[in-house]
């Protein structure tokens, strides 16, 4: 079964958008009121949010004629041995996103997808096997080496952590475009086929989920500076993934994790460009963070955890309008998950 825990955790949640209200007499946590708003608004906005299928299935059960309608616009090219997913001129925007969403929320005959499932991608003759594009995903993920080009990579593999990219054949100009490598990552994490499983890659890089998810690790741990954020959408996933991989059994320090993040992201204040997006975003992984067993939540820590939401909801999102309906749903995500796990916070 290849539904994220994450996911798996919103939808458990998200059948329906009524309000989630704490128990009699609980005490008020900063973000409940927000959280509120944003059940009732995305309740009454769940039309608009569904044309955002990948976005849509952190807070509802996305019905299947949705799914199946947003993926007959999309496209599966043949290259060489390699499927290219995407628009018609386009690859996807984030390496391995369709993927992950037939992972996450594709059922057929009322199941949970799997990789021997095929799906009937449009333009295609047969089928695709999802599996055939899971391998070609493997093959066009890499590690960038500062300093060499890909193409002039010949096997070597960084001395520094990098964050995997991914690389495909433009399906119309047939440049190479690169991708933020994230959804891929997850189903890697994921799937119990992956685990320990070495490959080499197109650039005669040899891989394997473990080298991968360290580069994740060491980087989140040794860039403490968020600015970079943007660059590469993985960045902003980060702590998602290392949980996923430490729920796993991987060789992360959730502790660790759990001391960047209280130091670093909930003491930012200012930000250069999207900050519903990124704000959004923290939002998810504090909520994943509250909800992994095992860490302690220290009454210093808890504390700034109060201030960042009192912050969050004092204005940055006074307007739902006139924030990206994606975003909120990252945003909600993240504060079911600070509400079911409050009595950390009290």
């Amino acid at each position: 079964l290849l539904v994220s825990a994450a996911i798996a955790a919103g939808l458990a949640v998200a059948a329906s958008f009524l309000p989630m209200d704490g128990r009699a007499g609980d005490p008020a946590l900063p973000g409940d009121a927000l959280r509120a708003r944003l059940e009732a608004y995305l309740g009454a906005q769940r039309e608009r949010l569904m044309q955002y299928p990948g976005h849509a299935v952190l807070v509802l059960d996305l019905p299947q004629d949705r799914l199946l309608a947003f993926a007959d616009r999309l496209r599966c090219h043949p290259d060489g041995e390699d499927w290219v997913l995407g628009a018609a001129h386009a690859p996807e925007s984030y390496g391995g996103a369709v993927l992950a969403l037939l992972l996450d929320a594709w059922r057929p005959e009322g199941r949970s997808a799997r990789l021997d499932d095929r799906f009937p991608f449009r333009g295609v003759p047969s089928p695709v096997p999802l599996a055939e594009i899971h391998a070609s995903h493997r093959r066009q993920i890499f590690l960038p080496v500062p300093g060499l080009e890909p193409d002039d990579l010949a096997g070597a593999l960084p001395q520094t952590p990098q964050l995997p990219r991914m690389r495909f054949r433009h399906p119309s100009s047939r440049e190479i475009v690169e991708r933020a490598s994230y959804p891929f990552l997850r189903i890697l994490i994921d799937h119990p086929g992956d685990r320990g499983v070495a490959w080499t890659n197109h650039l005669g890089q040899r891989l394997d989920p473990a080298l991968l998810m360290a580069h994740v690790r060491d980087v989140y741990l040794q860039e403490r500076s968020p600015d970079r954020e943007l660059s590469d959408h993985t960045r902003l996933h980060s702590v998602l993934l290392l949980l996923a991989d430490h729920r796993q059994g991987g060789a992360v320090d959730a502790a660790a994790i759990q001391e960047r993040f209280v130091a670093t992201e909930l003491e930012r204040r200012s930000f250069d460009a999207l900050e519903t997006e990124v704000v959004a975003h923290y939002a998810q992984s504090l909520g994943a963070l509250l909800a992994t067993p095992g860490l302690d939540w220290p009454a210093s820590d808890a504390r700034r955890v109060r201030e960042w939401l009192a912050w969050v909801e004092e204005g940055l999102f006074a307007d739902l309008d006139a924030v990206p309906i994606q975003h909120l749903a990252h945003l909600l995500h993240g504060l079911r998950a600070v509400h079911g796990n409050r009595e950390k916070l009290l």
